[in-house]
């Protein structure tokens, strides 16, 4: 019995094995863990500005912002002018309004841990290395904040920020 190989046949297969590259993906690597860890390298890039930057960028980057938080957000950081309660859309504009008066923003959120405290709420923690400077006013900042951020699931499956507060946790 011979079998043969035709050009049609290697088109089927190799389709079959993109698909179910695609499905392992999907299902095995786009964890929790995994969906929260870009969200936060998400949020970061979203506040990140460098002197380049036009205004319909920053526009788009506040929007997007403002989709990854949830409808009340709770702040305490030191430092940050910003604390208490505040709605998402109010935190966003607080962000674009220090953006503004801000030359470069670098966020770079390494060492992030996060934990699954049921199906819809996240814990993670997260060591944050900032570096900044002002435009016209000499601010410099250049320091590694410890954060513990809360995230829940929201109604369209994706996963939102609830908090933002210091940590101890992961200081050496």
């Amino acid at each position: 019995m011979k079998i043969r190989i035709t050009l049609k046949g290697i088109g089927i297969l190799l389709l079959l094995a993109l698909l179910g590259a695609g499905l392992w993906y999907y299902y095995f690597i786009r964890t929790p863990e995994y969906l929260i860890k870009k969200q936060i390298q998400a949020i970061a890039e979203d506040i990140n500005k460098n002197p380049q930057e036009t205004n319909s960028i920053m526009t788009f980057k506040m929007i997007s912002l403002a989709n990854r938080l949830s409808q009340h957000v709770e702040v305490s950081v030191h430092g940050i002018p910003i604390g208490g309660g505040l709605s998402g859309g109010e935190l966003a504009s607080q962000v674009s309004r220090a953006r503004m008066a801000m030359g470069v923003i670098d966020l770079k959120p390494v060492e992030i841990y996060v934990t699954l405290l049921d199906d819809t709420h996240a814990r993670a923690e997260c060591e944050l290395i900032v570096k900044a400077h002002g435009k016209e006013i000499e601010y410099r900042i250049d320091e590694v904040y410890h954060l513990r951020l809360m995230l829940e699931r929201n109604s369209a499956k994706k996963w939102v920020f609830t908090g933002f507060h210091e940590s101890q946790y992961m200081e050496k």
